[in-house]
This record gives C-alpha cells, structure tokens and sequence, in this order.
C-alpha cells in the first residue's frame, strides 16, 4: 500500500481539493483507496459524506494521532492506497504523520505568500525524513507567476509536472461530492495528468489489483 500525505502550513493552498481528487483518481485506476481526514475542519470527511461513488473509503471516525501506525498496518491488508489531510497551521505531531508516508504532497499557491510560507512545511518534512514533492495549485501553466513559482520550487525540491490551475468545478464538487474526473472539462484532463505524474514518481506500476469495495464506512477488523 502507497501512502500520501497531503500537507500545507499555509491555508487556502488547496490542500484538501487536491487530497480527493488524488483519492478519486486512483480509485479510477481501479484501486482500493482509504482516505483519513486529520483536520480539524473534516472538509474531506464532508466532501466523502457528499458522494454517492462507492470509492474512495473512509473510516466511521479518523483516528488520532497515536492510532495511526496500526491503522495503517491494518489498512494495508485491505486497501491499495491511502490518502492523509492534514491541517494547516498544525502543531508538531504532523512530523509524526508524516514518518508513515512514501510522499508528501505539498500543495503551493503559485504567489510570493505562499512561497514565504513553505519554511514551516519544509521543516516538518525534513524533520520526518519525508520525501515531498511541491504541487503547484490555482495558476494558469501559461502565466508568467507559474514559471516564477516553478523556478522557484525547483530549486527547493522536485515539482509535480502536472499543476492544479484554479477551476469552478472543485469548488462544485465539494457540494456534489465529485471530482474532476466526473467533469467533462478541463479538471478532468488536470487530474488524470496529476494522477499519471504520481504513479510514475511512485514507480509507475500502481499499487495493487482492483478489489470491491463499499460506500459504508471502512472496518479494518479481521
């Protein structure tokens, strides 16, 4: 089981827009996929709670902090990947999130805000011996902010070579509880060429053979 942990200090960064679409996309490549909301907000919890789809999964209640290791050791028998919301802002137990996964996700604004506010990301990774890569997210690839971003990150880390521009529809589908491959537009395209880039970067070869799974809440039981 792969395991991504999306995490942002900064708000507003699309942090939880790219964790379900992240989710939505792999369970489209026909894994199994479990999602964990650690925010306080549970905006992924209700976009989940939203969605008629039978993946990705949730659990009945996110666990804490300290439950999580056996969590995951019981979610990967079942499940082919998993993926982690985390809080802006957050106090220091997001390193130890952070230890558990293959890959952090940094989502990033493509603005001199949101590139001032990566130290305190960076060193939460950094600390949990985390291997992150920055994504850059509500900027048009074609704008002249987009190539500075870029520049910028390249110098700092690796960058997912498939931006999240801004479109309306994410912010339709934390209503509907859908994602972008349910558009017929242009978010689609944005997330089947984000999805492509993280298997790739993940080996390239999925995780896994598809299994059923069920709209219910997730048990991890024997």
């Amino acid at each position: 089981m792969h395991t991504l942990v999306v995490n942002s200090q900064k708000g507003g960064a699309g942090k939880t827009t790219s964790a379900w679409n992240i989710a939505a996309a792999a369970a489209g490549a026909g894994l199994k996929v479990l999602m964990i909301d650690l925010d306080p907000q549970q905006s992924l919890r209700h976009w989940w709670e939203r969605r008629e789809a039978e993946e990705p999964q949730m659990l009945a209640e996110d666990p804490g902090v300290s439950e999580l290791p056996d969590i995951v050791k019981a979610a990967s028998k079942q499940f082919d990947f998993l993926v982690v919301d985390t809080p802006p802002a957050a106090a220091d137990w997001v390193v130890d999130v952070m230890k558990i996964a293959d890959r952090i996700v940094i989502p990033v604004r493509a603005s001199g805000v949101d590139l001032d506010a990566l130290g305190d990301t960076l060193d939460l990774a950094e600390r949990a011996g985390a291997q992150y890569r920055f994504l850059i997210t509500q900027a048009d690839p074609r704008s002249t902010i987009y190539r500075d971003t870029l520049f910028t990150l390249n110098e700092l880390g690796k960058v997912i070579p498939a931006p999240m521009p801004r479109r309306t529809s994410h912010e339709r589908d934390f209503i509907t509880g859908a994602s972008g491959l349910d558009s017929s537009g242009l978010a689609r395209n944005d997330v089947r060429k984000l999805w492509t880039s993280i298997t790739e970067d993940l080996n390239g070869q999925g995780t896994g053979k598809p299994r059923r799974g069920s709209k219910k809440a997730a048990n991890l039981g024997a």
